[in-house]
């Protein structure tokens, strides 16, 4: 588990697996759990690529230590 401290004005960003494996780690994917609560659940996804080519390959991003 973590131990987070409320930042005054700041938002979250639920970082998803896809975003993890681009950043080669950089931003951690957070583990999340959905509680069974015997109601029916909706859940809602969004993605956007804004002017993505259907040419273009997504991989890992590299960088040195240095560049952080």
């Amino acid at each position: 588990m973590f131990s987070l401290v409320c930042i005054f004005r700041a938002f979250i960003v639920n970082i998803g697996d896809l975003m993890e494996r681009w950043t080669n780690c950089l931003y951690r994917s957070t583990m999340h759990r959905v509680k069974q609560t015997g109601k029916e659940r909706y859940s809602v996804i969004i993605s956007y690529f804004s002017q993505s080519l259907h040419f273009v390959i997504f991989v890992p991003l590299t960088f040195s230590n240095h560049s952080l």
